[in-house]
């Protein structure tokens, strides 16, 4: 399990005239704390390239649902991820507990101009989705916390793609 500690509130205009006579609370929320779902061992451990992160208002790893959303927000969504490896596709792993790993080419440019982090992001949540969704079974015997009756990619975040072997594989977590 992993905590983040979340942003402090900060009183602006808006919150006094849409809260009048409440008094201001500046508490520090609770920490935002994560478990990250386990991957096979040959997709885990040291990676050679940098990961790409993703985050929202500073913390790590927006929903899948918000990234898949009309409006979502992720931090530095414009940013080219991929331009600096000069690639015109990667490949990349779905690695979820008791599914058979699903492993997809994708284009990271479009004609001339490379995609960015949130059509990278998009791109993947949509296929972390529609795999899901697809899936008959599991194997038996992993933990009831990943079973797909019980953990569906409403539930799930997407904190980054770390690069294993020959792919790039998505780190996912839950809420703790």
């Amino acid at each position: 399990m992993a905590s983040f500690p979340r942003p402090q509130p900060a009183i602006n205009a808006q919150w006094v005239l849409q809260n009048p006579g409440r008094a201001w609370d500046a508490s520090v929320p609770p920490p935002l704390q994560l478990v990250y779902l386990p991957r096979r061992p040959e997709n885990s451990g040291y990676t050679s390239e940098q990961p790409i992160h993703f985050t929202s208002h500073g913390l790590p790893g927006p929903h899948i649902r918000d990234i898949l959303s009309k409006s979502p927000t992720l931090d530095d969504p414009e940013a080219s991820v991929f331009e600096h490896f000069g690639w015109k596709r990667i490949q990349w792993t779905f690695d979820f507990p008791g599914l058979s790993p699903l492993t997809q080419r994708m284009p990271v440019m479009d004609g001339g101009r490379h995609l960015t982090r949130l059509e990278i992001a998009r791109e993947i949540c949509y296929e972390i989705v529609h795999a899901m969704r697809g899936a008959k079974s599991q194997m038996l015997g992993i933990d009831p916390r990943w079973r797909l009756d019980q953990c569906n990619y409403k539930q799930l975040r997407l904190i980054a793609l770390v690069f294993h072997g020959s792919s790039w594989i998505p780190v996912l977590a839950v809420d703790a």
